[in-house]
Parts: C-alpha cells; sequence; structure tokens
C-alpha cells in the first residue's frame, strides 16, 4: 500500500490588477483546472467570484441603494441569494424550455426542491415552450416566496460584438415588461429581480443593468397611471460586480444629476480629513464621480494630507532626500521611514512603508523613469494604476497622489495630467469598491494645477459612460495598462505553512498540496497565465481531436474582440495559438479553451476506463470456463476485489530509487545529470492481465523495457488506462502515428524536447516489440508482412525508438520524478 500523504503545503500567488478580473470572470473554471490537472486545492480570497452551476451562497443581504420612483414605487438593490431571499415573488432567468440546468435557474431549483422543475416541465408540456421576452408565474416549491416568474431573456454568443447587444436590448426590455405585467396580473407587492441574461446568456453586464433599471423606470414612471403598482421592486444578485453595476445604472438613471464640475469647484478649496475622505458628503472642490470612484482636485502640502494612503516617488536608490516631495515626506514622517524602505520588499512598481509621523496609514513609494527613456509615459500609466489596486486590494478607502512625472523627471503638467488621469478612468471602469482618489497641487503651482483641472474638467461629460477618453491618443487602452507583475514567478508568491488560516495581506490564490513538485507544476502554470508578458497563449494538447461537436460548435462561438484563436497541428501536435493586446482576454480565451479541452479527455479517460473494465471481465470469464480456480495464479488472485471483480485501477507506490530494477537508469541519469527525486511502481491488476494474454499472442514473447516523456497531466491517466498517443506525441512523428518509446534517456530527451514544466516525468516501460520493421511517416498500424496485408508487423523501429500500435503492448511499470539539469 501506499504511504500516508504528507500534510498539504500552502503557496500564495497574489492577484493585482488584471489578474483579479481575470479570476473574478473565470475563478470557477481556474479552480477546476487546478484541480483536475495538477491535484491541487485551491482558493481566491480577497476577490468575489461569479458562482458555478449549482453553487449556493451564504451571503447576508446587504442593500446598497434605494430611492422612490415619482409614482411611488420603491426601487433598491441588494447584494443577496435570490434562493433565500424574502420577496413576494423572485424572478428565475430561465431558457425557453424551461430546464433549470445552469447558473441562478439551477441554484433557485436546488434550493426549491424537484417541484420547480416538475411545475415547469408541465407548463412547457400544456403550453409550449417559453418565448424570448416572455415571463410565466410559477410555484415557489421550498423558497420563502410565494411565486417565481420564469423570464426568457435573449441568449447571446460568448462575448457578442455591438450589433448583436443592439438586437438583444429591445429583446431584454420586452423581458422586463412582462415580469413587470405578471406582478401587476397577481397584484405581488414585491419582486425581486436578478440581471437577466448577463451570466451565461452572455449579455455584457453594464449594458445589461442601463436596461433593466431604464425598463422599471419607464414602466413605473408616471404617477398618474391606474395599473397596480408594487411597494418595492427589488434588484438583487449575489455578486459584486453585478450589485455595483445595477448601483451605478440606478445612481445614473434614478437620482438627479450629481453635482457639475463648475458647481463643486466655485464652493473652494477647503481642507479635508480622512474622516471627510470616507464621508459620502460631497467636499467642496473640484471632482468628478466616476462610477464607485471619486477623482477629487486640491491644493495644499501632499505631506499634510489625512488620508489612508500618500503616495511618494523615488529613484532607484530608494534615497529619500533627493526630490522635492520626498524631503518633504522625510522631514514630517521621520528617519524610521528612510530607514524601513531600504529594507521594505516592493510589490510590482510600488514599495510600501508605514506612515510613522505623517497622517495616512501607508506610503506607497513608486519609482518612474526620466520622460526621455522609451516607454516612461507606459510606466507613468502603470505605476498609477498599481498603486490604485494595491489601495482597493488593501481595504483603503482614500489615496492622495503628487504630480508624479513633473518635475526632473521631464513630464510637462498637461502630459503628467492627461497620463495619471486616464490611469484612473481605465482604473474605474474594472473597480467595484468605492474609493476617493485625490491629487494633491503645491499651491504655488498655478500652472499645474490648471492643467490637472483642465484634465479632470475633460472627464466629466464621460463620467457616466463607459469609452475610454478621447483626448488621449487611441484612448486609455492605447497604453499598457496592465498592471505591475509580481517580481518574478518565485519571489510572487509566498509560503504560509505557520499560518495556513490567516488571511493575505492582499487578494491572491491559494494553492494547497500534498506535493511540492505538483504546486510548483501549478505555479508557474497559473503565473503563466495571468501574468503574461508576451501576449500569447499556447495550448498544446491532443486531446483536441476528441472534442465533440457541441464543444467545436462552443469554441467557434468564442470570438472576444480583440483575440485571436489559430488551430494548429504540426508533425503529430496539435493545439491553439491564443493571441491579442488583452492579457485579461487572453486568459479569458484561453482557460474556456482549456476546460472544453479538459471535457474531452476526462470523457475519453471515462469511456477507455470502462472499455478497460469491460475487457478485464470477459478475459476473466474466459479464463475460469478454461481453467480450475486453484490454477489461476497468484497475481490474478491479488487482481481481484471481493465482488470477485477484477480491480481496473492504477495505483502508484512509491519505491527506493536503488531498486535493483532501476540500477541501470539511475546510472544513464546521473551522467546526463539528471536528478531522480520520486521513484513510484504502477500497479494496475486489469492492465496487467490484458498486456499478459497480448503477450501470449505475440510470435515473439520477449519484451523490452523503454522509456517515454509524458506531460504532468497525463501521468494519472497513463497509470490508470494506459499509455496513449495523445499524452505523449513526439516532436516529430517520423516513425508513424503510433506510441513512441526510447531506448534510453538521452534517446527520450531527444525525442520529446518540449520540457516547459518544472520537471521531468518519465515512464519506465515493459514494451512488446514482436515483429518489426523501419517505420515511416504516416503509418497508422505496422506494415504488411510479405503478400499477405492481413500479416502486420507488430511495431516499427527507427534509431533507438520503438513505435507500436496497440496499446496493449506497453505497460508502465515505473514512473520517475527527475529535476531538471543544465543539461535539459
Amino acid at each position: 500500500m501506499a504511504s500516508s500523504a504528507p500534510p498539504p503545503t500552502t503557496l500564495d500567488i497574489p492577484l493585482i490588477g488584471t489578474s483579479v478580473h481575470i479570476a473574478r470572470s473565470s475563478g470557477r473554471i481556474l479552480l477546476d483546472l487546478l484541480q483536475t490537472r495538477f491535484h491541487c486545492e485551491a482558493q481566491i480570497l480577497g476577490v468575489d467570484l461569479d458562482l458555478g452551476p449549482g453553487q449556493r451562497s451564504h451571503i447576508v443581504p446587504d442593500k446598497r441603494f434605494e430611492t422612490t420612483l415619482s409614482s411611488g414605487v420603491r426601487v433598491s438593490v441588494w447584494k443577496a441569494d435570490l434562493g433565500n431571499f424574502s420577496a413576494v415573488a423572485v424572478v428565475n432567468a430561465a431558457n425557453s424550455k424551461l430546464q433549470h440546468h445552469g447558473g441562478l435557474a439551477l441554484a433557485l431549483s436546488t434550493a426549491g426542491g424537484p417541484l420547480i422543475q416538475k411545475e415547469s416541465d408541465d407548463h412547457v408540456q400544456s403550453w409550449g415552450e417559453v418565448k424570448t421576452g416572455e415571463a410565466v408565474v410559477l410555484g415557489a416549491g421550498n423558497l420563502q416566496c410565494k411565486a417565481v416568474i420564469h423570464a426568457v431573456g435573449p441568449h447571446l454568443s460568448f462575448r457578442p460584438n455591438h450589433h448583436e447587444v443592439s438586437l438583444a436590448t429591445g429583446q431584454l426590455e420586452r423581458t422586463i415588461r412582462s415580469v413587470l405585467q405578471r406582478v401587476e396580473e397577481k397584484r405581488f407587492d414585491t419582486v425581486a429581480i436578478p440581471a437577466i441574461s448577463s451570466g451565461i446568456f452572455n449579455f455584457p453586464l453594464s449594458e445589461c443593468a442601463e436596461v433593466i433599471v431604464s425598463t422599471v423606470k419607464k414602466f413605473y414612471g408616471s404617477d398618474t397611471s391606474h395599473r397596480f403598482k408594487p411597494k418595492e421592486v427589488l434588484l438583487v444578485n449575489n455578486d459584486d460586480p453585478t450589485v455595483e453595476e445595477m448601483r451605478r445604472a440606478c445612481t445614473r438613471l434614478l437620482l438627479p444629476a450629481p453635482v457639475s464640475y463648475s458647481q463643486a469647484a466655485a464652493a473652494g478649496n477647503s481642507p479635508l480629513t480622512r474622516g471627510a475622505a470616507k464621508s459620502d458628503t460631497t467636499p467642496p472642490f473640484p471632482q468628478v464621480q466616476l462610477g464607485t470612484v471619486r477623482v477629487i482636485l486640491r491644493k495644499g502640502n501632499l505631506e499634510e494630507q489625512k488620508m489612508d494612503v500618500i503616495v511618494n516617488t523615488i529613484g532607484p536608490d530608494r534615497n529619500l532626500s533627493m526630490g522635492q516631495v520626498s524631503k518633504m515626506l522625510l522631514k514630517k514622517a521621520g528617519s524610521k521611514m528612510q530607514d524601513q524602505i531600504k529594507q521594505a520588499r516592493s510589490n510590482g512598481s510600488v514599495i510600501i512603508t508605514q506612515g510613522f509621523k505623517l497622517d495616512c496609514k501607508e506610503v506607497y513609494h513608486t519609482c518612474c523613469p526620466s520622460k526621455s527613456i522609451f516607454g516612461s509615459d507606459q510606466v507613468l500609466f502603470k505605476s498609477v494604476q498599481d498603486c490604485l489596486w494595491l489601495a482597493v486590494a488593501s481595504q483603503h478607502s482614500s489615496i492622495a497622489f503628487p504630480a508624479i512625472g513633473t518635475g526632473n523627471l521631464g513630464f510637462g503638467d498637461e502630459e503628467a495630467a492627461q497620463i495619471m488621469l486616464n490611469a484612473v478612468w481605465d482604473f474605474f471602469q474594472k473597480c467595484v469598491k468605492s474609493l476617493n482618489v485625490h491629487f494633491v497641487i503645491f499651491p504655488s503651482d498655478v500652472h499645474r494645477f490648471k492643467a490637472f483641472e483642465k484634465q479632470l474638467k475633460s472627464l466629466q461629460p464621460k463620467a457616466f459612460q463607459m469609452e475610454p477618453p478621447q483626448n488621449f491618443p487611441g484612448g486609455a487602452q492605447s497604453l499598457n495598462s496592465k498592471p505591475a507583475l509580481p517580481p518574478t514567478q518565485a519571489s510572487a508568491a509566498w509560503a504560509r505553512e505557520d499560518r495556513p488560516e490567516e488571511l493575505p495581506p492582499q487578494p491572491c490564490l491559494r494553492l494547497h498540496s500534498h506535493s511540492d513538485r505538483s504546486r510548483s507544476e501549478a505555479e508557474a502554470w497559473v503565473t503563466s497565465l495571468l501574468h503574461n508578458q508576451e501576449n500569447v497563449v499556447c495550448i498544446c494538447n491532443n486531446f483536441i481531436q476528441h472534442l465533440g461537436d457541441k464543444q467545436l460548435q462552443e469554441l467557434s462561438n468564442m470570438e472576444v474582440e480583440g483575440v485571436q484563436v489559430e488551430e494548429f497541428l504540426e508533425k503529430g501536435r496539435s493545439g491553439f495559438v491564443v493571441s491579442g493586446n488583452s492579457v485579461e482576454n487572453i486568459a479569458f480565451t484561453a482557460l474556456r479553451l482549456e476546460q472544453k479541452i479538459q471535457e474531452a479527455q476526462r470523457q475519453y479517460e471515462k469511456e477507455e476506463h470502462e472499455e478497460l473494465r469491460r475487457l478485464s471481465q470477459k478475459s476473466q470469464k474466459s479464463q475460469k470456463s478454461q481453467s480450475p480456480m486453484s490454477h489461476r495464479g497468484e497475481s490474478w488472485e491479488k487482481a481481484e476485489n471481493q465482488k470477485g471483480e477484477v480491480r481496473v485501477t492504477g495505483e502508484r507506490i512509491p519505491v527506493s530509487r536503488s531498486d535493483p530494477q532501476l540500477k541501470v537508469l539511475m546510472e544513464q541519469l546521473k551522467r546526463l545529470d539528471l536528478k531522480p527525486i520520486k521513484a513510484e511502481k504502477v500497479e494496475n491488476p486489469a492492465l496487467e492481465k490484458l498486456f499478459n494474454i497480448q503477450k501470449t499472442q505475440m510470435p515473439s514473447r520477449s519484451s523490452e523495457i523503454m522509456l517515454q516523456l509524458v506531460s504532468a497531466r497525463f501521468c494519472d491517466m497513463v497509470c490508470q488506462i494506459g499509455f496513449r498517443p495523445e499524452c505523449a506525441p513526439p516532436d516529430d512523428a517520423c516513425l508513424g502515428e503510433g506510441l513512441y518509446f526510447a531506448k534510453d534517456v538521452k534517446t527520450a530527451l531527444d525525442t520529446w524536447t518540449d520540457r516547459s514544466e518544472a520537471f521531468l516525468y518519465l515512464f519506465v516501460a515493459e514494451v512488446l516489440k514482436g515483429k518489426s520493421e523501419r517505420g515511416r511517416p504516416g503509418l497508422v498500424l505496422g506494415p504488411s508482412l510479405g503478400p499477405v496485408p492481413e500479416t502486420r508487423c507488430d511495431s516499427v523501429e527507427g534509431s533507438k525508438v520503438t513505435v507500436v500500435f496497440s496499446h496493449l503492448q506497453a505497460m508502465p511499470r515505473f514512473l520517475l520524478t527527475c529535476q531538471k539539469s543544465t543539461y535539459v
């Protein structure tokens, strides 16, 4: 039996900027892939994820907005679980067949019990499918509400274009009107409505919120209407991004227009305390509200500000006595800040210290190059964004910036203002948390204040639009707006074995694994995906060839603006190359491709496992009929379970690296400077039985010990169902389209040169070669022997390489995990 597993170790990978949004939108897929590919249990901390199918949330209802329309109908926005929400009627985002198999529909059906689906099936059988734009009222089962209104919204393609959204907008309006008409007919006092069509139906979230709120406003906008009016319409969702979009749409459409820039500017520039920064009252100085982000311009001394965070600029030497802003901060904070910054570890482009004698919680020190250096504008843009993301990740509510880049770095006042404010604009479009962003200009810098004032004022007409500012060349997206990366893959993640339950200081992906190797492979894969600097992701997996028609159709609909997906098939290897300009969209697409491929791989393994079970049971019955039980053999008895069935599972049992069967192989590894760190024996009784049967049928019963390099993701599959060509395609399939095995380690390294993983996984196999001839490209079976085409070779050979065409001709015996060397 295998030895007991070691205790799990934990690793935290910080999520900053774009990686936060990737985790939020694709977290469920990411966690599933980490489990299935690397056997890593993972958590995403500090980020609200979209709930996956069938998942129930445990959320204390939290009201985020409330107002009363002129008709007397109250409209509110809530973060809550619709399956456990107090309202007379709850709306379900349903499909036309009322089959509640995913998203909110599955969650409500699960919470409400089988009666929900039964009534839905009965309705469709009696009245037919529910058309898009319509809504029907049915029972609530075990839910707290009295009725469920099943509403069918438009179903869009994956990441739809503008034209498709425009066409679907009218359909969504009709859907919401149908819901409100059912409320009127049934005289429901309260109704809870989710963001219909925004989830698995792909309607863009911000546009969805606008349509729902505007339709409710139109429907109940007149106080002279004689129709029945509910007391309250509750817009309820369980994730912060959707809740914030609903709140933002209500603020824009249902409340009076915000204070104009000129009105705020005319009020003067009184001092601001940290308490005032957190207040919802409008401060008396120039400001613009961008969703949950308030941007404020004021005159003053940065060192006197009472904020959660003050931003400083430093040089590469971290000397705070250089630069006017640093000098003033150092003078008030004291020498301890200089001592701390020398030892502090950078977080991307930012170094964090305490505020010491400053009236702030933290100081973010950022280093930007001179304007004369190529790409300095992008660095400035990214530095501002990093500070903003770190602030919200640390639960801060206010941050104060100086005019970074002006002075010794050589940026003009208007240029610096433009870059910094566009960084804030880009940040606000992705941020769901409230933050007050202050730009503090020294009182005597009149021209600089006017430059920032001009740029701030230019945002006012766009404050409630979702397009990037046009005054920046190419818009905000023309800059490299990716957040700063953690310093290295190694230092980006820190272990917390001593404090596994402690919450991280910022959003992170937490990995748990009993295996350091699995954790290392998972870390490398995740880091390359979340912090991709090359804007290209290559997915190489031959199980792409097993994708079904439905999966292929779903892939064909995965069109993301600005992302290109190209399929390749080269020398027996297949995969996808995902490229584009947006790290977030590339990761979004790549994860969904990986998900579909993983589904195909799981299905294939399941089918092959059942086939292996069927064949082993068939051979067992055949042997029982041919020989008495007493002569069946000890190994066959061990292969049976208590029911007399053969175990169709593969086990990996640790063995000593000094095992005599591995002696020759260990010497080869040593010569190549490869360090074996784990040796495991593979035991699979069912596979062993079929292999032995195959051996008796071969013209030559001799076998040979050979090797195959396999990716980490396929090691379990090989142990469970045996070798498959998809698991280890060679660099060049020059001998045919079968299973490749190498005679020695050096040949294996030359046959499989793609070693992007952290470790090498080398299977030791017993291979039945039988009758063999020279191989050639394109062979899918052994070549004919002589004039009789039905008689074929059992294998083909090349230089120290053998190819067999049946997986039953190779039995995995050992799996060696090796540390890479300089040679490799």
